[in-house]
């Protein structure tokens, strides 16, 4: 699951994408239980952000702070429901755990979303919206500073690796898993899709799990198998990657090659093979160091985790996909910027492995870690996320990527021939 990264690009989701004073001042009025009044600040951009136009927001006496969070262009809708559907889940199940609090959202346009008391969702209709504005999050402003790890003693950093242990065990113990992978949506009743539930009981109506947004297959089958996730997975960043101009030069020597991958050789592959139901999880799909805030003052607390448009119900190892890449890349390819230091993050990983989490931890000789290692290799690398978009990419990085998708294909088809001579 790639970070999005801007690489400098002259197309960035931001561009283009602005949203005017007096919308905003409509938003505030329409999603706040208690009018607001003209009193209300707005400061734009406070926070740096790649995918997304931020803007802080403070109203009413005394006042109380928000953020309005809006989204880039080559984004849909799609992605504001996901991150409210993550995020009033952890507001059900694992209240413990600092993540804003969601006031209201919108798919786009003049249609305005809040959640119920009773857990149901009440929709109006904002006639001072203008049918053009996209996506977007009212939410509570936490309060707390981005972690930095350069910064950290040994003992802050047993710290703060204790607190994503425990965090991360809320995720894992607390919100109910689900059969199918994917995002989440918010479906009636009647909705074909709203048989794609979590297979534990939960307590919001109407929420459903299916799609691969930002990937062109928002309405895709539901996925209910690692084989089929997999294959999803990899079919949406082969369109991809036959679809954006930038990539053109990979897309002659990659696109065949990654067709007869995706049908021949992932059936074969021990871990995807077994076409068999699995428990998917919830999965922060970017727990890195910038999404987390903690505090001034000493020893450093989270105060809070960010950012779960990219989140959803994923494989068990996803969560951990920088142990699983970073320790590939970093010997063979002499990757040394991962988001976190290779000692602290083992450590992160070794600690769930021993509270009986899922983790690749004590697999990374095993033929399931060296598969899903090229698998997430893949994934990387067919379309990279900070390609999307540009105008230009240099011609070294996409033959850098298309050399480490063909290098990955090549092993998982000797892995794949491996598994096929086993007794």
């Amino acid at each position: 699951m790639e970070r999005a990264k801007s690489g400098g690009l002259p197309n960035l989701p931001l561009q283009a994408v602005q949203i005017s004073e007096a919308a905003i001042h409509a938003i505030v009025k329409h999603s706040l239980p208690e009018p607001s009044g003209n009193n209300i600040v707005i400061q734009p951009e406070e926070f740096a952000a790649f995918n997304n136009r931020i803007y802080a927001i403070s109203c009413g006496q005394p006042p109380k702070k928000y953020i309005l969070k809006v989204n880039g262009q080559h984004f849909d809708g799609v992605k504001a429901e996901n991150e409210v559907g993550c995020l009033l889940l952890n507001e059900t199940y694992c209240p413990s755990v600092p993540v804003p609090r969601v006031v209201a959202w919108s798919t786009g346009g003049r249609v305005v979303s809040r959640r119920h008391k009773d857990g149901t969702i009440i929709k109006k209709i904002v006639q001072e919206l203008d049918v053009g504005v996209p996506g977007w999050i009212l939410m509570t402003r936490v309060a707390g500073k981005p972690l930095d790890i350069t910064k950290l003693t040994p003992a802050q950093k047993t710290s703060i690796i204790d607190q994503l242990v425990r965090i991360t065990l809320c995720w894992r113990r607390n919100i109910p898993w689900s059969v199918w992978a994917g995002d989440i949506r918010f479906e009636p009743h009647h909705s074909k899709y709203s048989r794609y539930r979590p297979a534990t009981r939960t307590s919001l109506p109407n929420l459903s799990i299916y799609g691969l947004q930002g990937m062109g297959k928002g309405r895709a089958p539901p996925m209910g198998t690692m084989l089929s996730y997999w294959q999803l997975n990899l079919r949406c960043l082969t369109d991809e990657l036959e679809s954006e101009q930038v990539l053109v030069p990979n897309r002659e020597p990659l696109s065949s090659i990654l067709h007869d991958c995706i049908e021949n050789v992932l059936p074969r592959l021990s871990i995807l093979k077994q076409n068999q139901t699995h428990e998917f999880v919830f999965t922060h799909a970017d727990f890195g160091p910038h999404n987390v805030l903690v505090s001034d003052y000493y020893p450093s607390i989270i105060t809070a985790v960010l950012d779960f448009e990219f989140c959803g119900f994923f494989p068990t190892w996803s969560q951990f996909f920088a142990y699983v890449t970073n320790d590939v890349l970093l010997n063979e390819e002499g990757n040394q910027n991962p988001d976190w230091p290779p000692d602290m993050y083992t450590k992160y990983v070794q600690s769930l492995a021993q509270q009986g989490v899922a983790t690749p931890y004590g697999h990374e000789a095993t033929r399931e870690w060296k598969e899903l290692a090229n698998l997430m290799k893949m994934e990387m690398n067919i379309a990279p996320r900070w390609m999307m978009g540009a105008q230009k990419v240099e011609r070294e990085a996409l033959d850098k990527a298309r050399t480490a998708v063909e290098v990955a294909v090549d092993r998982l088809r000797s892995l794949s021939q491996e598994d096929s001579r086993r007794p």
